[in-house]
């Protein structure tokens, strides 16, 4: 009678066990593939916020380049500009990237706004700083569509279902961060 219950106290044991390493395997793939759509966009196409970050990035540097032949390298907009790129450029996590970007942004505005009224601007030079003003603005936009946040936002709801909810807390798995304000 003994070796039953023993029997059967393992099972039940080796069962929830083998639920716990399931559930945990299958949360961290579907965390994974989540993930990956940050860098990899929704369709796995490469268009992606990660992707439209790194084009802002070289935008922005092209955009200072055009700047720094009218106005001082030590303009407190041309160095706020390359410290906005920096910060971006070091973020590691969605709403860290999220709040650089929107730093970004700002810095290269009013950058754009001061050189188109740097006396001795050049037609060309001034098209050419329009463009990759255009190019930030318009990736920004791109951006707020893309399917990253509504993919990160439907794992942690799957986070908070049941049995899910209190799976995750034996098994210390952690919702996404969005791309969004912190």
């Amino acid at each position: 009678m003994r070796k039953r219950i023993t029997a059967l106290l393992l099972m039940i044991v080796m069962i929830f066990m083998g639920i716990l390493i399931g559930s945990r395997r299958s949360l961290e793939r579907l965390r994974d593939e989540t993930e990956k759509i940050f860098v990899d966009g929704v369709s796995g196409d490469g268009y992606s916020i990660q992707s439209d970050l790194d084009k802002i990035l070289a935008d922005s540097y092209n955009l200072y380049t055009v700047a720094k032949n009218y106005l001082s390298l030590t303009d407190p907009l041309m160095e706020e500009l390359l410290s906005a790129r920096q910060r971006l450029a070091e973020s590691t996590d969605p709403s860290e990237k999220f709040n650089a970007n929107e730093s970004l942004l700002e810095a290269v505005t009013a950058l754009y706004f001061k050189n188109k009224e740097a006396p001795g601007l050049t037609e060309a030079h001034a098209k050419l700083a329009a463009q990759f003003y255009t190019e930030i603005v318009s990736r920004n936009g791109t951006i707020k569509n893309d399917g990253y946040n509504e993919a990160a936002r439907k794992y942690n709801g799957t986070l908070k279902n049941f049995p899910v909810s209190i799976i995750m807390t034996l098994i210390r798995v952690e919702p996404l961060e969005l791309f969004a304000a912190a």
